[in-house]
């Protein structure tokens, strides 16, 4: 067993139904979720002693519009110690989308989602400043 099906057991495990798909393309593996289970999600990658998905790498926003749901959060993980890398994906309908913040999982979302939510109108609930970074009020 590799150690991103371990991965995925632990998600599973955590989650349960909360994990609606698990993709492979070109050796990067993408794991959709339901958007109430991000912070939970991103818990257990980090804290499972196997894992150590310790690094949020990067985190973005697509917009597939005029499909629905409209919007995608994306979520690069790396575990520096394990040498594995882990891209959750979650997807987001509706005109006021919103989403929890990870900020306290991972400080380093905080610039992240303060982009996502200039540029795309994302909400991160429980981000603790979550005002524009870019863009003009």
């Amino acid at each position: 067993m590799s150690r991103l099906d371990e991965a995925l057991i632990v998600l599973r495990g955590a989650l349960g139904e909360g994990v609606r798909s698990v993709t492979e393309f070109r050796g990067e593996t993408t794991v959709e979720i339901d958007p109430s289970r991000i912070v939970a999600a991103c818990r257990a990658l980090r804290d499972a002693p196997a894992l150590m998905f310790t690094r949020l790498a990067g985190q973005t926003a697509v917009d597939y519009w005029p499909d629905e749901p409209r919007f995608a959060v994306v979520y690069q993980l790396h575990s520096l110690e394990k040498g594995l890398s882990l891209r959750v994906l979650l997807r987001l309908a509706g005109d006021a989308p919103s989403v929890a913040s990870v900020v306290e999982v991972f400080p380093s979302a905080n610039w992240h989602e303060r982009e996502i939510f200039d540029m795309f109108g994302i909400r991160f609930t429980g981000h603790p400043d979550l005002r524009r970074l870019l863009m003009p009020a």
